[in-house]
């Protein structure tokens, strides 16, 4: 076997294999494909907190329907995290809810409120006639930014990601 030759190099088909140098590596795409996760996963969680953000509405509304109560209250004060108001209950009783009351918008101070209150626990007020229908457009909008932020840049990082052909296939 005198003109046989020996077999050439091995060519490697998959182009993650490849090998470090710039056209790849074998961890080429690992960076992209944790940030991919990452992303996927702050959506995720951002977006649980959302809904449990209109759970707890929901769960207090419920709250405060089984045990109404109602009153009329003076608005204290308005602050970014907590409206403070005061009321008091029809056996003389003074409250002025520590976490404020919910449902605050549009409240003034010096202004008087119809509150609503969970007799089992006056803590737990917020302003007549609203529920946790006022908050559904907050939260749908927080979710639907985050997910219009975070979709294209998936969308740009699987595009990446895919092998570019430099040359036509021919049939």
């Amino acid at each position: 076997m005198m003109g046989a030759e020996p077999p050439g190099p091995t060519v490697l088909a998959d182009p993650d294999l490849r090998g470090p140098g710039p056209a790849g590596g074998l961890f080429a795409g690992s960076w992209r494909r944790l940030v991919k996760i990452a992303l996927v996963v702050l959506g995720s969680v951002f977006t649980g907190l959302c809904l449990l953000v209109l759970f707890a509405s929901w769960r207090d509304d419920a709250a405060i329907d089984a045990h109404l109560g109602r009153a009329d209250a003076d608005v204290l004060s308005v602050a970014f995290n907590r409206t403070a108001v005061r009321f008091v209950s029809p056996d003389g009783t003074v409250y002025i809810p520590s976490m404020g009351v919910l449902y605050p918008s549009g409240l003034a101070v010096g202004e008087r409120v119809r509150v609503e209150y969970d007799q089992a626990n006056p803590e737990l007020a917020r302003v007549a006639g609203r529920d946790v229908r006022l908050a559904f457009l907050p939260v749908g909008a927080a979710i639907l930014t985050t997910w219009a932020l975070i979709g294209p840049a998936l969308w740009v990082l699987r595009r990446r990601d895919r092998p570019r052909d430099s040359a036509p296939s021919t049939p």
